[in-house]
């Protein structure tokens, strides 16, 4: 079955196939205000302890010509 995300809500899932060291950790999809955006996680480690970094990016298919 497809995850089907509402709306200003997502999904994240372990990326079992890196491909390189600056691959995501973890990939997903997050749907906000109608549109869907791709996520990226990245975990890191800082000298203030352990954190996430992401990157969200629009899915073609979501934009609307005007």
């Amino acid at each position: 079955m497809k995850f089907q995300s509402r709306d200003n809500s997502g999904a994240l899932f372990r990326a079992d196939n890196e491909k390189t060291d600056r691959s995501p950790d973890y990939t997903g999809t997050i749907t906000i205000g109608g549109r869907d955006f791709r996520l990226s996680v990245w975990l890191k480690t800082s000298e203030k302890g352990k954190y996430m970094s992401l990157a969200a990016t629009p899915k073609a298919d979501s934009f609307c010509s005007l």
